[in-house]
């Protein structure tokens, strides 16, 4: 018989979604600690009352989930304190003598989490719980990753433009002050790719030594393809998948991300609890609204070309009418090696000028 009350409804939600994840659920009475390396223990005696679950990994204590009625919602943040208070309480046949490091709270459809071993801990929405796999990974490191994000050694600027430089100490303070998503616009050709990788690297280093990081191409092209072979069909909703979990990257760099936060992209994207980077050089109002306003870098077009990194439209314009009647030319600018392929587009009776400033003809 379905129990219908909401709490219940919403524990057999918690339930299922535990073992999506890898976890043993068990009841306070019929506990077995080596059914699996995650355990999770509902109603579990405490001094301070029975917690709705505590989580064991390998037999070890290591968190509690606080479980409210969907009717909560968002409002569940308010009981972080009443979760707390069971993760700092006495267990009963256990001897933890430090706080649980790992609290949840969850409705069955919404659930928050928080890693008690942060600089500054605080709740962030997750698409589900973390596996026990990964609370060991995490229990054998010294810091947690916001931990280790605080500890990004000096950036060794030779090499950079001035403004993959901002770009890339404004991400890292973003990083530091733990903000989930933060936007680079730079205009094309600035080096946004450059400054990516250069920050993917320090991500992968020590001492900071992210688990992995995703980097979004821009598939713009192969969808076009794609639609032309295939007639497009009803997007499938994103759901649990255990060989791809939410925590599988620490950060997801977005490659031309005005055109990768819509639809069933954007699902994708909030599936993974992970940071979200996003590079573009036209962010729109939806772009902004996206990144939550947290804009580390803005290198437009105009700065480009007054920095001598891009090149102005008139520029171009003469440059493309000094190239000779039918015939095309390869040019490279001399400061910044970057090549061109240009053909003439003048009427066939003009006399071809100088090529102009700064570029020459190979």
């Amino acid at each position: 018989m379905i129990n219908q009350n909401p709490e219940q409804i919403a524990r057999d939600h918690i339930d299922a979604q535990l073992r999506q994840a890898g976890w043993a659920v068990q009841d306070k009475k019929k506990i077995d600690f080596s059914a699996a390396p995650g355990v999770a223990v509902r109603e579990y005696q405490t001094d301070v009352g029975p917690a709705d679950y505590v989580l064991f990994v390998d037999k070890q204590a290591v968190g509690v989930i606080e479980a409210k009625s969907e009717s909560w919602g968002e409002k569940i943040t308010t009981v972080e304190d009443q979760s707390q208070g069971y993760a700092s309480a006495t267990l009963k046949w256990v001897n933890n003598s430090q706080p649980l490091r790992f609290v949840y709270e969850s409705t069955g459809v919404i659930t928050r989490f928080t890693d008690g071993l942060d600089p500054h801990p605080r709740s962030r929405e997750v698409f589900n719980f973390h596996r026990p796999e990964t609370l060991a990974k995490w229990l054998r490191e010294p810091k947690s990753l916001r931990g280790r994000l605080q500890d990004f050694p000096p950036l060794n600027t030779e090499g950079l433009r001035e403004c993959q430089i901002t770009a890339i100490t404004n991400l890292e303070a973003s990083f530091r002050q733990d903000k989930p998503r933060a936007l680079i616009q730079m205009a094309t050709g600035s080096g946004k790719t450059f400054t990516a990788i250069t920050a993917c690297y320090r991500l992968l280093r020590e001492p900071v030594s992210a688990n992995r990081i995703l980097f979004l191409v821009d598939i713009k092209n192969l969808g076009e393809q794609a639609e032309q072979l295939t007639k497009p069909k009803e997007p499938l909703p994103v759901v649990y998948n255990e060989k791809i979990p939410p925590e599988l990257f620490d950060v997801i760099i977005i490659d031309e991300c005005h055109r990768s936060i819509y639809n069933q992209w954007r699902q994708v994207l909030e599936y993974f609890d992970a940071y979200l980077a996003g590079l573009t050089a036209t962010p729109d109002n939806c772009t902004y609204g996206f990144f939550r306003r947290n804009v580390v870098s803005e290198y437009d077009q105009e700065k480009a070309v007054t920095d001598g990194v891009n090149v102005g439209n008139g520029e171009l314009n003469e440059l493309v009418y000094s190239i000779p009647h039918d015939k095309k030319q390869t040019i490279v600018h001399d400061d910044l090696d970057q090549t061109l392929e240009v053909e003439w587009i003048g009427k066939p009776k003009e006399t071809p000028r100088n090529l102009c400033k700064n570029f020459t003809a190979i």
